[in-house]
């Protein structure tokens, strides 16, 4: 099983990033999704008392750390940029993220 607060140390490395973020796995299937700021079937982040948390599905347990790293980044991208909307800017940052395009490829063929 992958360690979520070592994907997100290792991640978080690649930004400079200072908020206090914590990670878990969240059944988003199970979660009042207006209080998440981006819900889709993978991950999300919401905002309690300043402090980010970045859930991700339990689905993704199995899947491979490259992909679970790669979310964690995208989520993280989203902090550090101040948006959840998904500008140019963000789908030229996000492509810079360490095994982008292989994780892209994971989660569309696990929709």
């Amino acid at each position: 099983m992958i360690d979520l607060d070592a994907s997100l140390l290792r991640v978080r490395a690649l930004f400079t990033c200072r908020q206090s973020i914590q990670i878990a796995w969240v059944d988003l299937d199970d979660v009042d999704l207006r209080f998440f700021d981006e819900p889709i079937d993978f991950a999300a982040i919401t905002y309690c008392e300043g402090q980010a948390l970045i859930g991700l599905h339990p689905k993704l347990r199995r899947a491979p750390r490259y992909v679970v790293d790669y979310l964690i980044g995208h989520e993280l991208l989203h902090i550090a940029l101040g948006t959840f909307d998904h500008p140019r800017s963000f789908g030229v940052a996000e492509r810079l993220l360490p095994h982008y395009a292989r994780a892209v490829a994971w989660l569309e063929a696990h929709e």
